[in-house]
């Protein structure tokens, strides 16, 4: 999901109930929730982006599919950032294996999980290797 599509999926939410409503559910101000909506193409900082990832995430999570893959890379690359930096690539790796193990246990019967753990292991691009419930997972350098 790009930031755009997010962004539209937030100006639903707002439709659907409230700029405040949906501004106490992602824990921002009213005034900066109406800002991203209504500045496309604006740069968002970290702290933003993760507290929309969180909520689209937490929305996701009440239907049937898995987190939407082009979410779970940025997430992925937030959390382990700073443990690539601060303890090596190998750790980031190991770290990124066990957010994709979670995710597949967690959406195991869920559409969309091989593409949720592949992004998690930053293979987004690399459908053809898709990341199987029973297999075991793999990292590519």
């Amino acid at each position: 999901m790009k930031i755009e599509q997010l962004r539209a999926e937030v100006r639903q939410a707002i439709r659907d109930s409230s700029a405040r409503a949906v501004a106490r559910d992602l824990e921002m101000s009213p005034t900066g929730l109406l800002k991203f909506v209504g500045n496309p193409g604006s740069t968002l900082y970290g702290k933003t982006l993760k507290k929309l990832i969180g909520w689209r995430e937490r929305r996701a999570s009440r239907g049937l599919t898995a987190p939407d893959a082009s979410l779970v890379a940025p997430a992925v690359g937030i959390l382990t950032r700073e443990i690539e930096r601060d303890l090596g690539k190998d750790e980031a790796r190991r770290v990124r294996t066990e957010i994709a193990d979670v995710l597949k246990a967690a959406y195991a019967d869920r559409e969309g999980v091989d593409a949720a753990a592949n992004a998690a292991l930053g293979n987004e691009e690399s459908p053809a290797r898709p990341v199987r419930a029973s297999a075991s997972v793999r990292l590519h350098p």
